[in-house]
């Protein structure tokens, strides 16, 4: 793990805690979905660049953060379906790759 995936991961717990209240023990399940230790709560992390979030609920749920950057352009055809690529505005592409990204990695992060 390099020094910004630590500091993200020591973030995350951070988050945690002051969300929390308490000493919090998290550990991944088979799928690597965050699992809150001792609580019936689910847990949603996500990190992008140095940034990181975290959401705590009652039921399933799912987050997801991405700063902008072109790389995603070249991997579009993996979470893209060609009419939802065509459907996107050519001046905003880049930036609509990222909202359908972001929506259907929280979507996954929820529901598997």
């Amino acid at each position: 793990m390099n020094d910004r995936r630590k500091t993200e991961w020591l973030a995350a717990r951070y988050l945690l805690q002051e969300l929390l209240g308490k000493n919090v023990f998290c550990y991944s399940d088979e799928f690597g979905k965050p699992i809150l230790k001792n609580s019936d709560k689910h847990l949603s992390i996500s990190h992008s660049r140095g940034l990181v979030t975290v959401i705590v609920s009652d039921f399933s749920i799912g987050i997801d953060i991405q700063v902008i950057v072109s790389k995603i352009q070249r991997i579009a055809y993996k979470f893209m379906r060609e009419e939802e690529n065509e459907s996107l505005d050519v001046k905003k592409h880049l930036e609509h790759l990222h909202i359908y990204w972001g929506a259907k990695e929280a979507l996954y992060k929820a529901y598997g």
